[in-house]
């Protein structure tokens, strides 16, 4: 199983403490999908990133709902690779 995150590299510079919302998702729980498409959209700081598939698989869950914050490192969905 693999959670789905905001990439590292996004928080970087960021000041402690700050949350990033998740605007949109792409998917739901049971949804077959593959690697590289948009999952979800979420916004940091004014600055908008899409939520990238790493792998071939099933969403088996939504961690973070829709018009929610999240920290860095937080796991936004799981998926089972396959």
């Amino acid at each position: 199983m693999i959670s789905i995150i905001l990439e590292h590299q996004a928080w970087d510079g960021v000041a402690q403490g700050t949350e990033a919302l998740l605007e949109k998702w792409h998917v739901e729980p049971g949804t077959q999908v593959s690697s590289g498409q948009i999952l979800a959209e979420v916004v940091l700081i004014k600055t908008a990133y899409d939520i990238l598939s790493p792998a071939v698989g099933t969403i088996s869950e939504i961690l973070v709902e829709k018009d929610s914050t999240f920290k860095p490192g937080q796991a936004l969905a799981t998926l089972v690779e396959g």
